[in-house]
């Protein structure tokens, strides 16, 4: 019995544990399950569409990336092109400045070939002047580029012909040549192919030189012996003596411009038995210069110095000019000009004027009072100074003693003057090259 109840109250406790579930809820499981399922198929969508979502961006992201890394390849790729262009650009400039340093580096050592050939053909043609070898001093100038230097001597050669001829008519009739120096005279001496450039030079010396005679220093000069160039120069002297010329002797000062006139006067006197009387006049500076000069190397010849005051020459000229009886007569510029009336009237043999570029302006009273008063056979000029400071000066002095034959100012203009242009063209082209 007591086992029953204790097994009834286990039952009822039982029981009474169980919770009591609403009908309406014992569907509930069922329902809740069937919502489950479709919140995971919605949960499951919305996955997916998030997947495809992100697939999406992932892939355009992949296509961005892909983009920008397509664009950076053709920028690296453009700027590698530029770099490579750059590059042959500057490889080009640099291979284009290396041939130009190249040209340029051998066209400087043309030019400095150029210039020692030409410097070497001048120092040949100056040593051939040096040594008077005309025919090698114009075989090199023939040889030569300088056209202009050629022209200049064919230019020459044209008026040493001209000239030549009116040496040879002055020279044989000391009468004023017709032919005028615009007439070059005849071209037969040309050698075929190449014009002989001296054919007017010997042309010339044949008529300056045409008689000539072996010259020694006359033994009544009694100063010393004469060195080989005052010699030459004595020898010049007597050979236009011969040729019925005269001449400007004008050596550089120290040289015996002194001794070379005074020595040919002792010729004259001694060889030609020409006396005089001859007058030379110079500088009343130089003046007793002169007559030292006399006194040492020609004591024997009657010299008179005239200069003094008024009375004082009076009795000179009444005492030897009047009569002759001198050889030489000294004196200076003024009294030339001033006594020009009594002394104009001796029949001089030599004129010798010392410092002869006075004459370079022919109209200054030196000049016009010994062409219009003074009656000389031969004229003598002695300078050391350059002459050739125009042409006007030189016509001048060639005017004074050669008036036959240099008697138009604007004849010996034109062609100097051409001459004188071709020097400076020639000289140009030297330097310039």
């Amino acid at each position: 019995m007591i086992s029953d109840l204790i097994e009834w109250s286990r039952l009822r406790r039982e029981r009474s544990n169980v919770i009591h579930i609403p009908s309406e809820l014992l569907d509930e499981p069922v329902k809740s399950t069937v919502t489950t399922s479709s919140s995971q198929k919605t949960s499951q969508s919305a996955a997916q569409a998030k997947a495809r979502a992100a697939e999406t961006e992932r892939q355009k992201e992949a296509r961005r990336l892909a983009a920008v890394r397509a664009m950076k390849e053709a920028e690296a790729t453009q700027r590698r092109r530029q770099a490579q262009r750059k590059a042959r650009e500057n490889n080009e400039m640099l291979h284009k400045k290396v041939n130009e340093r190249k040209s340029f580096l051998s066209e400087i050592v043309q030019y400095n070939k150029e210039k020692n050939r030409i410097g070497r053909e001048h120092r040949a043609r100056i040593l051939a002047l040096k040594i008077d070898d005309q025919e090698a001093y114009l075989e090199l100038v023939q040889n030569s580029k300088n056209t202009r230097l050629q022209e200049l001597l064919a230019t020459t050669d044209d008026l040493l012909r001209s000239l030549g001829q009116k040496v040879e008519q002055q020279r044989r009739a000391g009468t004023e040549a017709e032919e005028s120096l615009h007439e070059n005279g005849d071209n037969d001496d040309s050698v075929k192919g190449k014009r002989d450039l001296l054919a007017g030079q010997r042309k010339y010396n044949e008529a300056v030189h045409a008689l000539q005679e072996e010259v020694t220093q006359p033994t009544m000069l009694d100063g010393g012996n004469l060195r080989n160039y005052l010699i030459g120069g004595l020898k010049w002297l007597v050979s236009l003596y011969n040729n019925n010329l005269n001449g400007i002797l004008a050596d550089e000062m120290g040289l015996g411009k002194t001794i070379q006139p005074l020595s040919l006067v002792a010729y004259l006197y001694e060889f030609k038995n020409v006396y005089g009387p001859h007058i030379i006049v110079c500088p009343k500076a130089v003046l007793p210069n002169w007559r030292n000069e006399f006194a040492r190397w020609l004591p024997n010849l009657d010299v008179v110095f005239y200069d003094g005051k008024p009375e004082e020459r009076k009795i000179l000229r009444d005492e030897y000019l009047n009569e002759s009886k001198f050889h030489v007569l000294l004196t200076h510029y003024d009294l030339l000009m001033r006594d020009k009336s009594r002394l104009s009237k001796i029949q001089w043999n030599y004129l010798i004027v010392d410092e002869g570029h006075r004459l370079k302006n022919s109209e200054c009273q030196l000049a016009r009072t010994l062409a219009q008063h003074y009656s000389v056979k031969y004229r003598l000029l002695l300078t050391g100074t350059p002459i050739q400071n125009n042409l006007q000066e030189l016509w001048s002095l060639l005017n004074f003693i050669l008036p036959n034959i240099f008697h138009s100012s604007d004849s010996f203009d034109q062609w100097f003057g051409g001459i004188a242009s071709n020097v400076a063209g020639a000289s140009n082209e030297v330097h310039h090259s």
